[in-house]
């Protein structure tokens, strides 16, 4: 089989590869990347960074997902043969069993659980000062993150957004109930000030104040007792990765979603294939 990542892997000189174009904030690209890498493993074909196809990023750092994705390597001539365009942006659609063409580009946003396998895993090694982080929001220990979830409140951009306005304060109330007591919650937002006026959350919340992306979900993906999270990508791949990091140690990980991903103005499609079987929907 081809060594799919592999840093002595020269992709100028590669007969066949598979890319994604990436555009949007991390959470959109990280669904683009996660199918790439699901074909690259059902076809056995190299993974890599189509460079000239990786947009700027809308919102946060351009470079996350490549220190995220360190041993895929970057191909800055990228010259695909057959780009796959996807239809809609939550819609699933199988896609070939066997390779169409040598160099293929995915065009599309790929927001399909099904898309996603579970063996798409970052690399939080780049993290600057995990120690002290993990230790500033008490997450050193296994104790201690088995009894911290998260909750992610997104508002920022998401007020310029009409699509996106989707009222989640009973949905908080009610995930949050269905956790145990002795669950303390990690709250995420882009606009923390506001989030704490939020009159859902008690004195098990506790407000985390880093704005870095990476180290964001670098803390999300250790809260192994769960996650609530917003109609986000986002706080969709920090729910996958701190499912992936608790099943690793033999835990149990609630995840709950909302209902209603778009508000009225958004794309005619069902958002239903973006819920993975492992989370639990709650009503909005």
């Amino acid at each position: 089989m081809v060594q799919l990542y592999s840093m002595t892997f020269d992709p100028s000189n590669a007969s066949s590869w598979i890319s994604s174009k990436l555009q949007c904030g991390l959470g959109n690209r990280l669904f683009q990347l996660a199918c790439a890498h699901t074909l690259s493993e059902e076809w056995s074909i190299p993974l890599v960074f189509a460079m000239p196809y990786c947009l700027p990023s809308e919102h946060g750092d351009f470079n996350t997902i490549f220190k995220m994705f360190p041993n895929v390597p970057k191909c800055w001539s990228a010259s695909p043969e057959l780009a796959i365009e996807q239809k809609g942006i939550f819609q699933y659609e199988p896609l070939p069993t066997m390779p169409p063409a040598n160099k293929i580009l995915l065009k599309g946003c790929w927001q399909a659980a099904e898309y996603v396998s579970d063996s798409f895993k970052a690399s939080w090694d780049a993290v600057k000062g995990a120690e002290d982080l993990l230790k500033q929001w008490q997450l050193e220990t296994k104790e201690q993150m088995v009894k911290t979830a998260f909750i992610h409140v997104r508002l920022g951009d998401y007020k310029l957004l009409p699509h996106h306005q989707v009222n989640l304060l009973s949905y908080f109330e009610t995930a949050m109930k269905r956790f145990p007591e002795d669950i303390r919650f990690l709250v995420f937002s882009d606009t923390m000030e506001e989030a704490k006026n939020y009159s859902v959350f008690n004195d098990r919340c506790v407000f985390v104040t880093e704005s870095d992306e990476y180290n964001t979900l670098f803390l999300m993906s250790r809260c192994w007792a769960g996650a609530i999270t917003a109609n986000s990508t986002f706080s969709w791949w920090g729910a996958f990765f701190g499912r992936q990091a608790a099943l690793e140690e033999g835990l149990e990980y609630r995840a709950y979603m909302p209902s209603k991903w778009m508000a009225e103005g958004g794309p005619p499609e069902s958002s239903n294939p973006i819920y993975p079987p492992w989370a639990n929907v709650v009503s909005v």
